[in-house]
């Protein structure tokens, strides 16, 4: 008497999207007929860049939010949420931390608790080697608490008048912190480079006018987008914490 057999092969398919899925190839042998090959598609929780379908980038800077948004979405994303995409957002959020690290993880929890989304916020720091690492954590506000861009960088350039240009080095450090239902992930990106003698190029913010990255005769300032994003500490920390959650998949 003919006999059922049925053998079954575990696959592993990736879904762009919407998640990874446990796929189970199932070849049926049945009387009297030819042999079936039949797919069981059992779709999986989507945690994991990028197969997350939302993820909040978290900051009240438009300027970072919209680099962050422009990189991100580069790489693979469903959709990228920014402040205004969702409720509650924290107007303000207090950056007491005595690190990059820590800061970072102090907007990223505070962004958590208030809108419940998966989120991602990050810390950049200007470290300039001749003057011990400063401005440090104290990057956005070197010029006190409520300067602007200029006023930064105008207290930058003078404290480095003096200091010649194989003296200027310096980098900026960009610490990410990540937060969803199971888990706080940190990932960084460094970029090398020096302080410029003067202001240069109209592109981009903060202090991009008088940063030269590494290898390059023009400032952040003066490059286009795509090519700041490619070599930038906030770019480099991004694919860094792409590898991370690949990595945990």
């Amino acid at each position: 008497m003919a006999q059922t057999k049925v053998s079954a092969l575990p696959l592993k398919l990736i879904s762009s999207g919407f998640g990874s899925t446990d796929t189970l190839v199932c070849v049926v042998t049945l009387p009297f007929y030819q042999s079936l090959i039949v797919l069981f598609i059992i779709p999986q929780p989507s945690y994991f860049l990028p197969f997350m379908q939302t993820l909040l980038v978290g900051s009240n800077n438009a300027h970072k939010v919209q680099e962050m948004k422009e990189i991100l979405e580069t790489r693979g994303l469903v959709q990228i949420l920014v402040p205004n995409d969702v409720v509650n957002f924290p107007d303000e959020i207090a950056e007491t931390g005595s690190t990059l690290e820590e800061n970072a993880y102090i907007k990223a929890m505070a962004i958590y608790e208030n809108t419940l989304q998966t989120c991602l916020a990050d810390d950049t720091g200007l470290e300039v080697d001749a003057l011990q690492g400063a401005p440090g954590v104290f990057t956005a506000r070197y010029a006190g608490e409520h300067a602007t861009y200029a006023d930064n960088r105008a207290k930058l350039l003078a404290a480095l008048k003096d200091i010649p240009e194989n003296k200027r080095t310096a980098r900026f450090r960009t610490v990410i912190c990540y937060r969803d239902d199971l888990r706080t992930l940190f990932a960084e990106g460094v970029c090398e480079g020096s302080i410029a003698t003067e202001e240069r190029g109209d592109a981009g913010f903060g202090y991009d006018s008088i940063f030269i990255p590494h290898g390059y005769s023009q400032t952040f300032a003066e490059l286009s987008a795509e090519e700041k994003h490619r070599i930038s500490h906030r770019g480099l920390a991004l694919r860094h914490f792409e590898e991370i959650l690949r990595g945990l998949e």
